[in-house]
């Protein structure tokens, strides 16, 4: 089982690698690594690398509790993408949604660095 890191106080300046067990995305794999100017970096990972970066300029992360954060963005897509991370267990919850279609996924996640 992976460590928490306690307290949480933010996810800037940490990577977090993370796989969808169920939903749409099941089996799919993400990276994301959060700025400390407020952006987020993230890509489709295949083969234990990244695939195609993307940026986005404005994500928000918030330490919930010490073990929960939350976290969400507006891709350049239009897709937002809200995902509550507990350290506890290293399982999340993730919400995709594009202004047609809201999906829901669960999954778990591990820290890649930071």
């Amino acid at each position: 089982m992976e460590t928490s890191i306690r307290p949480l106080t933010s996810l800037r300046g940490k990577t977090v690698r993370w796989t969808f067990e169920d939903g749409p995305l099941e089996g799919k794999t993400f990276e994301h690594s959060f700025a400390d100017d407020g952006s987020v970096n993230w890509c489709s990972v295949s083969g234990g690398s990244c695939g195609q970066p993307h940026i986005e300029k404005q994500a928000s992360t918030v330490a919930l509790t010490d073990d929960v954060a939350l976290l969400s963005y507006r891709s350049s897509a239009g897709n937002t993408l809200t995902v509550a991370l507990n350290f506890i267990d290293m399982k999340l919850v993730a919400y995709g949604s594009n202004g047609e279609t809201w999906s829901e996924q669960r999954g778990r996640f591990k820290l890649v660095s930071g």
